[in-house]
């Protein structure tokens, strides 16, 4: 029995290295960096965008970590985007999706009490990409973030619901 489950481990684990090698055939995989103007998330974020010939899907992470006085802001942001392609010309795309995140944040101001923030946010995102080649592109795209989440504070527990538009210009490199 214990050799019959080992094959059928090492069997599983063949299969994915097989579909992991099959990937490029399939999927550009890439890097990019998002530089963002929204009211939450003031930055720049990383991306590894994931293209198919109907999709993108990009894992992104931002993380902040200002300090200005003695007071201190860290932000993390960790999220997806999927989106819908579609050529409009030889050298454009339009992309309409959305980006789904969970966001940190905690500020200490300067001799003051720590506030810890966390939020779900949900961004509707419409965009437009220029390729340079098949493997560069630059992008701009805008979103409706809502943002739901809770402050804690040493004066208690605030929810957070807000709503906000978010713009982007986005770098992306594709490797395969």
């Amino acid at each position: 029995m214990a050799g019959q489950q080992q094959r059928k481990t090492l069997l599983a684990v063949a299969a994915m290295v097989l579909a992991g090698a099959a990937a490029p055939a399939v999927a550009d995989i890439g890097l990019g960096a998002a530089i963002t103007n929204g009211a939450f998330d003031t930055g720049t974020t990383l991306l590894l965008p994931i293209r198919t010939p109907t999709l993108l899907i990009e894992p992104q992470l931002a993380y902040v970590d200002q300090k200005q006085g003695g007071a201190t802001n860290k932000s993390t942001s960790l999220g997806v985007g999927v989106y819908l392609r579609k050529e409009v010309g030889p050298l454009f795309e339009a992309y309409y999706g959305g980006i789904l995140s969970y966001d940190q944040l905690k500020t200490t101001p300067a001799g003051g009490a720590e506030t810890k923030s966390s939020a779900f946010s949900i961004i509707p995102t419409v965009g437009v990409a220029h390729y340079f080649s098949k493997q560069f592109s630059i992008a701009l795209d805008v979103g409706l973030q809502y943002q739901d989440g809770t402050t804690k504070a040493p004066g208690g527990d605030q929810d957070i619901k807000t709503i906000a538009t978010v713009a982007r210009i986005l770098l992306r490199g594709y490797v395969w």
